[in-house]
């Protein structure tokens, strides 16, 4: 089953909203609403440990480099580290420290730690170029039109009433916004099930 558009997730809450036609309740005015819920969704799903939140990738850190920046990372799990020219099986995990350490000995080959500052992952420069694989908790871009990927299987169960909720809420309605945001809890179960995928590997714990 694949991921719907957020056009699915925009027209229901249009439904709910007892707008249709969307004549007050535009894509350009829900949108911000969405995206809204659509950042909660994703915050639950990675606090289910949702395989679809976990990714990898791989980035050449150059010598003198201290510090790498992935456009997607929500928080990093694991890191590993090899020469730029040597075999995929090479890698080799690298060490998290809360304070990158003083090296007495000076500048190595290799970059050894890795510290994360809420932004970017931090390292002590090394001599030689380094790739090095992430695998970390991702997030999603926020929805821009109708034809946006929700990414998540059954998403439009959560987003949709869960914008009407938010929309209505600001508009002083009574009684429908807390229907609403009832309706997308009792929803979340079956989203984060459809959601989970396989076990994720070892290195990938939370603990």
């Amino acid at each position: 089953m694949a991921a719907k558009t957020a056009q699915v997730a925009l027209d229901t809450a249009r439904t709910l909203l007892n707008d249709d036609a969307g004549v007050t309740w535009t894509n350009t005015v829900l949108i911000p609403k969405m995206n809204e819920a659509y950042r909660e969704l994703q915050q639950k799903l990675t606090l289910s440990d949702a395989s679809l939140m976990q990714t990898t990738s791989v980035s050449t850190v150059n010598a003198g480099t201290t510090n790498l920046v992935i456009a997607s990372i929500k928080e990093p799990i694991r890191l590993w580290e090899k020469f730029t020219s040597d075999p995929n099986d090479d890698y080799t995990v690298m060490t998290e420290r809360f304070i990158l350490p003083n090296r007495s000995s000076g500048v190595e080959e290799r970059l050894r730690d890795w510290q994360w500052d809420g932004v970017q992952l931090n390292f002590i420069a090394a001599t030689t170029s380094r790739s090095v694989k992430v695998f970390y908790w991702q997030e999603f871009a926020d929805l821009v039109t109708g034809a946006s990927s929700l990414q998540f299987i059954d998403a439009e169960l959560y987003l949709a009433p869960r914008t009407a909720a938010l929309m209505a809420s600001i508009t002083g309605e009574e009684g429908r916004p807390k229907e609403w945001n009832d309706l997308a809890l009792s929803n979340l179960q079956q989203i984060i099930l459809a959601n989970r995928g396989r076990m994720a590997p070892p290195e990938s714990s939370r603990s």
